[in-house]
C-alpha cells in the first residue's frame, strides 16, 4: 500500500504525475485505515494472559497433548476440536508435542501461536522450527521463566527438552516437555534424567514413545513417580491400554498425585492425558 505513495512524485514524459492529488490522498487514507483495522484485530485476536490473582485452588492441573500438528485420528485439520478437548480441563500447564511451525505439509501454520490465543496462555516454543524437530511448546495460565531448550543426542529427527520454571501462588515448579525418537531411545532418557536429577517439584511429560514395561520406562521410574500409577483416582477410557500407552507425566517423588485421565483418541491420533497434582 505504501509503494502507489512513492512512485506518485514520479512524472510521465510530458511532466504530469503519475498519479492525481485525489488518487494519493484516497491512497493515503485507506493506508492508514487498514493499518488501524490491522492493529486493532492484532490486539483483539492476540493471547494477553494475565496470572490469577487470589486463587487458593489446592491443585495444579497439568495436561500433555500429543496433537499431530493439529490433525484428528483421520486425518483432518482439528484445531478447534483439540482447543475445546484442552478447555474441557482448564489445565494450568500444557505441554504439546508435534506443533512444529513453518511446515509447509500444515500450511505453515503457527499452531503454537494459534492455541496459545485461542487459550489465552502465555506459551514458549522450543527448538527453532529449522532444527528438524517434532515441535514441542509449553504453554501456562502462569509466566514461564527462565525457559531454555537442551538437545538430545538424536538419530534422524533431532530430539529436545524445554526446561522451564513455573510459579503458582508461591510454589516453584520444575517443568519439562519433550518428544522422545522411535522407541524412545534409552540414551535420550539417561540424558532427560540427567537434566531432571537434582530438581525440586518437578513435573516431566511429553510423547516417550516407551511403553511401561520396557527397560526405559523402568529407568525413569527408578528416579521419578509416574503420576498414573500414583494417582489417588483414575478415569481410562474404553479402548485404550494401559500397557500400550506412551504419554506419560513423571514427578518428583512423593508429590501428591489426586486424579488422573486418559482422554480418548480421536480428536489426535494420541490420547491426551490430565493429572491434578495437590499443592
Amino acid at each position: 500500500t505504501v509503494l502507489p505513495l512513492l512512485l506518485s512524485s514520479l512524472k510521465s514524459n510530458n511532466d504530469e504525475k503519475v498519479f492525481s492529488s485525489t488518487i494519493r490522498r484516497d491512497w493515503l487514507i485507506a493506508t492508514i485505515g487498514m493499518s488501524a483495522i490491522s492493529l486493532i484485530g492484532l490486539n483483539a485476536l492476540t493471547a494477553d494472559p494475565t496470572t490469577p490473582a487470589g486463587e487458593n485452588s489446592d491443585t495444579v492441573r497439568v495436561f500433555t497433548y500429543n496433537i499431530r500438528q493439529g490433525y484428528d485420528q483421520p486425518g483432518e485439520q482439528n484445531f478447534e476440536g483439540q482447543i475445546k478437548l484442552i478447555r474441557s480441563k482448564s489445565p494450568d500447564i500444557l505441554g504439546l508435542q508435534e506443533c512444529d511451525t513453518a511446515r509447509i505439509a500444515g500450511g505453515n501454520v503457527d499452531v503454537v501461536a494459534y492455541f496459545a490465543d485461542r487459550l489465552n496462555m502465555y506459551s514458549y516454543y522450543g527448538p527453532s522450527p529449522v532444527t528438524g524437530t517434532f515441535g514441542i511448546a509449553l504453554l501456562s495460565r502462569y509466566p514461564i521463566e527462565n525457559p531454555k531448550t537442551y538437545f538430545l543426542y538424536s538419530k534422524g529427527e533431532q530430539v529436545a527438552v524445554i526446561e522451564a520454571v513455573i510459579n503458582i501462588s508461591g510454589t516453584t515448579h520444575k517443568v519439562y516437555v519433550t518428544h522422545l525418537g522411535n522407541r524412545g531411545p534409552i540414551f535420550q532418557i539417561r540424558q532427560m534424567l540427567d537434566l531432571m536429577r537434582g530438581q525440586d517439584n518437578v513435573i516431566a511429560m511429553g510423547d516417550f514413545n516407551f511403553r511401561p514395561y520396557e527397560e526405559q520406562y523402568a529407568l525413569a521410574t527408578t528416579e521419578f513417580d509416574d503420576a498414573y500409577t500414583h494417582a489417588e483416582a483414575q478415569n481410562v477410557p474404553n479402548g485404550l491400554d494401559i500397557e500400550d500407552r506412551i504419554d506419560h507425566i513423571f514427578v518428583t517423588p512423593g508429590t501428591s498425585i489426586q486424579y488422573v485421565e486418559y482422554l480418548p483418541k480421536g480428536e489426535s491420533d494420541h490420547p491426551a492425558l490430565y493429572v491434578e497434582i495437590k499443592r
